[in-house]
């Protein structure tokens, strides 16, 4: 049998529930698992986006863009809406072009080796780090933004040329600055009813988003629960029942389960059993009244 503490008591903070067989019981408060501020936010930053990089020619588009876990400076933004602006009325649907932007950085010398290279603040990149024939020594490239991105030879030994001759001047003169272009491909992907316009953009990481996201929303209500059971002394088990796919859409339950398998019992305590439950039945259960 089960006992909705809630509706007989409304004077002091309780569980939810309590669940007993008649021996043992389990007190257990329910919680919404959400989507979080943390994907909420990006979710908005990225949907402002696509809305200010819209045209007015008509049709859906989409750019795309190599990994990008951070957002757009204004100035890139403003460039890439006045090329999508130019170029977007010239596709026809299945149709692929190139649009070239301006970037800038300071380079600098970091030491001696026998081959120029240049490395740059990005961990994982297709272009960087760069070997440079005809100098010495390491550099390095100050860029924030997206990974570097080149569709034409032309464009890629333009920004080498620049790099070379921006290396120069910082053996010489000290910390450099250089301007190059990069390319991005925007494809137009079918016409639109009324003359409505559509861009979306390939390439935004969100995994990082999604992970921060069901972290922080198991570890807010688990939060909540173990508050919520400060009060409690009539005795038994203490569980939360985490619920999720009722008010959160993006982030899948598999997100959640990852996150807890890997909490420990001073995470929970005083906690004794976490559910993950969705669609009508516990997904997962971790006990740690062992």
């Amino acid at each position: 049998m089960d006992v909705w503490l809630d509706d007989l008591n409304t004077s002091e903070p309780t569980p939810d529930v309590v669940l007993t067989n008649g021996v043992d019981c389990i007190a257990v408060e329910i919680k919404q698992l959400t989507d979080g501020e943390v994907f909420h936010t990006n979710y908005w930053n990225y949907k402002s986006l696509c809305e200010r990089l819209t045209p007015e020619s008509g049709g859906e588009f989409a750019l795309f863009l190599p990994n990008v876990r951070s957002g757009l400076d204004r100035k890139l933004i403003s460039q890439l809406k006045n090329n999508i602006a130019d170029a977007s009325p010239h596709l026809e649907t299945g149709q692929t072009t190139v649009i070239s932007f301006s970037r800038q950085a300071t380079i600098e010398y970091c030491g001696k080796a026998n081959e120029g290279s240049v490395f740059c603040r990005h961990t994982h990149d297709d272009f960087m780090p760069i070997g440079l024939q005809g100098i010495s020594g390491r550099y390095f490239l100050n860029d924030d933004g997206p990974n570097h991105k080149f569709i034409s030879d032309a464009c890629r030994e333009a920004f080498q040329r620049r790099l070379k001759h921006a290396c120069e001047r910082s053996l010489r003169e000290g910390p450099s600055q250089v301007e190059w272009n990069e390319e991005w491909k925007l494809k137009k992907l079918r016409d639109l009813p009324n003359h409505e316009t559509l861009v979306s953009v390939i390439g935004l990481v969100t995994a990082d988003f999604l992970e921060s996201a069901a972290i922080e929303s198991v570890v807010k209500e688990i939060e909540k629960s173990k508050r919520k059971f400060k009060a409690w002394t009539r005795g038994g088990r203490l569980a939360v029942a985490l619920h999720a796919g009722e008010q959160q859409r993006e982030v899948p339950p598999s997100y959640f389960h990852s996150v807890l398998t890997k909490l420990e019992p001073t995470d929970v305590h005083p906690l004794d059993l976490v559910f993950l439950v969705s669609e009508g039945q516990v997904r997962h259960c971790l006990d740690f009244t062992h």
